[in-house]
């Protein structure tokens, strides 16, 4: 693994009976039962490309995260 590279991570996520399948690229950070003010969420980071997103911890069904082996175009 290129650590410089960071982490792959899909994260399936049910909202509203829907099921929707992300997918962020070069993660560099990954912060479990991050806390906002209204609910817990798991942040995902990439200081490779200085963006990040949140998800609502009761929406993720499940994630998974394995080694970046290439340099994405975007997050």
């Amino acid at each position: 693994m290129d650590e410089q590279l960071g982490m792959e991570v899909t994260v399936t996520l049910v909202a509203e009976g829907t099921v929707h399948v992300v997918v962020y690229h070069n993660v560099t950070e990954l912060h479990y039962n991050y806390s906002s003010p209204d609910q817990s969420r798991v942040a995902f980071e990439s200081n490779i490309h200085h963006t990040g997103a949140t998800c609502p911890i009761d929406c993720i069904k499940e994630f998974e995260v394995t080694p970046s082996v290439v340099l994405a175009d975007e997050f």
